[in-house]
């Protein structure tokens, strides 16, 4: 099964794998119960909250996102809605003056700059207590600010982040996706208790206004700026939390190409924004953020490379020689049959199972979080339709921040 390879590597990979995924589990079951208790205190104070929606573009979605947010179980007089037109050129202002007889939202209209100068022109237009961004293809579940605002409860907590779920699928990439967000936020939850969130998305991750009054607005941090601000955050010593039941539903790419533009721009923001905050590894004062999640972000970019060029050298080589057999013997139907004299059970083989396994329990559980229904399509859609697609984006990431390459937003 690993011939070819060093088994040192090999066994290298699966055993950093299966410590980093144990870690996992083993904090989940252990903040579970800590969770219950504190969620029996009394009702939380309530806030006054500005959510941002900066919009370029978005005729075909910013309807749908302006009415969930008006959906909203929260006092009116608390929660002002802020759409931001960042030049567009189709029908986006139009549709976001249809809201205008809404006393809760407000419409401006900027020269486009990108979206972290419309975010930042909104949150200079506010004095709310909370200030948080919903991109204007994403949707909110009504109960959502109320779940992010409880998190708010403990005076420490800086920024909250939701529980970010595909909306629709419908395309064997969509649904890929709905079982790789179906992980992330059950990661969200875990990092959140670990104090280790290294990303605040921009659908509806919610910030003390402090925290732009002390570290400043955002920048365009290579176009991953929610990335760089929770870095800085962290710098600085500010806490992120997570809201695991603060829903919130998002239209993601349905085409390899579409997804490919995204992937890359977040890989290649994330590799840059690492290596302007490198001073976070290593460093205890960081916690578990510098200590084990930034590099082991690092250390499976790395694997995800090696495992790429290693499937496909072993693909060449297999190719080859049946190629070589076929020109030997000819074409033949081989006899399909299945004897276990010829099952794998090297120790490499059942730890490989064993990671598998305890992916597909990190699957369920986050299945089980989110409250969403997970197919065998969707499965096999991430198991083994989105591994041919990555290496093309983690490959052009890497290259292009070696050659200094700055991707556009779209």
């Amino acid at each position: 099964m690993f011939s070819g390879v060093p088994e040192a590597i090999i066994f290298g990979i699966i055993f950093i794998s299966l410590f980093f995924q144990v870690f996992l589990l083993i904090t989940f079951f252990e903040r579970k119960e800590v969770k219950s208790i504190k969620n029996k205190k009394g009702s939380p104070t309530l806030f006054s909250v500005c959510i941002i929606v900066p919009v370029w573009n978005e005729e075909k979605t910013l309807r749908g996102t302006l009415e969930s947010l008006l959906s909203l179980e929260y006092p009116k007089d608390k929660l002002e809605i802020l759409v931001i037109d960042d030049g567009s050129t189709d029908n986006t202002l139009a549709i976001a003056r249809e809201f205008s007889h809404e006393p809760q939202i407000k419409i401006f209209s900027k020269p486009n700059g990108g979206k972290h100068t419309a975010v930042n022109f909104g949150i200079e237009q506010t004095k709310a207590d909370l200030v948080g961004c919903l991109d204007a293809d994403s949707f909110v579940d009504s109960q959502a600010l109320k779940e992010v605002v409880s998190v708010f409860q403990n005076k420490d907590m800086m920024a909250v982040t939701p529980c970010m779920i595909v909306k629709n699928p419908k395309t064997i990439i969509q649904k890929a996706q709905k079982i790789e967000y179906t992980i992330g936020a059950l990661l969200k939850r875990i990092f959140g208790d670990l104090s280790a969130i290294q990303v605040t998305p921009g659908p509806f991750s919610i910030f003390r206004r402090k925290v732009f009054e002390d570290l400043g607005l955002y920048k365009k941090a290579y176009n991953t700026e929610d990335f760089e601000i929770a870095l800085r955050m962290h710098k600085h010593g500010y806490k992120i939390g997570n809201a695991p039941k603060a829903f919130v539903y998002t239209t993601s790419p349905a085409t390899p190409y579409k997804l490919f533009r995204q992937r890359l721009r977040w890989v290649q923001g994330s590799l840059l924004n690492l290596i302007d905050y490198r001073e976070l590894f290593f460093r205890v004062q960081y916690g578990h953020l510098g200590m084990l999640v930034l590099p082991m972000a690092v250390v499976y970019y790395f694997i995800a490379l090696f495992i790429s060029v290693y499937a496909v050298t072993n693909f060449t080589q297999w190719i080859n020689r049946k190629a070589e057999n076929i020109a030997l013997t000819g074409v033949s139907v081989p006899e399909i049959y299945f004897d276990w004299f010829y099952v794998d059970t090297s120790i490499m083989s059942v730890l490989a199972f064993v990671l598998f396994a305890i992916t597909l329990t990190l699957i369920s559980f986050g299945i089980r979080m989110t409250k969403e229904k997970g197919s065998l399509l969707e499965l096999i859609s991430f198991f083994f339709v989105y591994p041919l697609l990555a290496p093309f984006w983690l490959w052009r990431a890497g290259i292009d921040v070696l050659r200094g390459k700055h991707n556009s937003w779209r």
